[in-house]
């Protein structure tokens, strides 16, 4: 199946040592409006020039294959790992499993040397935007699709990034391949905010991803319509909310 690069998401503060603050977002703090923007922004923003208008999500079972360089000194973080799919999984509905065979894999999860990212699969390699992104990132992750249902996915993690910024990115990637791809700081603090660095998901975070996966948006639905549900959401899940404005 081959993968895009439209979907490609990346993590670039390669030089930056993330400090992990304590993640609340209390939802009392977070207006409707900015959580409105913010997932407006997050699943239909265009930061990598590729503007994105449809609902695209993950439509079957996520069978994980975790993978690394085999010159790797430290191993991959599995408990880590294994908590944060355990999260989306809770958080979305859909399951989620570890297999050992690679090929049977929907979603592969690896551990290499940035200089190992130019084997990833695209659809246009000599698009300028693949290598800015090959030459600049600290992470990357491409999704394939079919009718804008998410069915496969490949992540790789710099194996020569510290300890921390390697969370960063194993959360960052794992959710945004769930059909969160953009960044956008409309609150903070947030894991789609690149100025916070954080290493959780916020609240606020939690309530962007329930909502994509709410049985009342549908893959491939378009902006308008998906946003009016969106909306409705919003005030469904924020108590004494204020109007919602343009």
């Amino acid at each position: 199946m081959p993968l895009s690069v439209r979907a490609i998401s990346a993590c670039i503060s390669l030089a930056i040592m993330l400090h992990s603050p304590t993640v609340r977002a209390n939802m009392m703090e977070v207006s409707p409006n900015q959580l409105f923007r913010q997932f407006d922004d997050v699943v239909f923003g265009h930061e990598h020039g590729m503007k994105n208008n449809t609902i695209r999500r993950w439509g079957a079972p996520l069978e994980v294959a975790i993978f690394a360089s085999p010159a790797l000194d430290t191993p991959p973080p599995l408990g880590r790992i294994q908590s944060v799919l355990t999260e989306i999984s809770r958080i979305t509905g859909i399951d989620v499993a570890r297999v050992d065979d690679t090929k049977q894999a929907t979603l592969r999860l690896g551990y290499f040397p940035r200089r190992d990212f130019a084997a990833l699969p695209a659809a246009d390699k000599t698009d300028p935007r693949y290598h800015d992104f090959i030459n600049t990132s600290a992470c990357l992750g491409v999704s394939s699709s079919e009718s804008d249902r998410i069915k496969g996915g490949v992540i790789m993690i710099g194996s020569d990034i510290s300890p921390a910024l390697q969370d960063h990115c194993l959360m960052e990637e794992l959710v945004q391949i769930m059909g969160l791809p953009n960044d956008a700081c409309n609150y903070q603090p947030s894991l789609f905010c690149e100025a916070d660095h954080v290493t959780e998901l916020t609240e606020a975070d939690k309530v962007l991803l329930a909502m994509l996966y709410d049985p009342r948006l549908q893959s491939g639905m378009e902006r308008a319509d998906a946003l009016t549900h969106v909306r409705k959401m919003i005030l469904e899940r924020v108590t004494d909310a204020d109007p919602m404005t343009e």
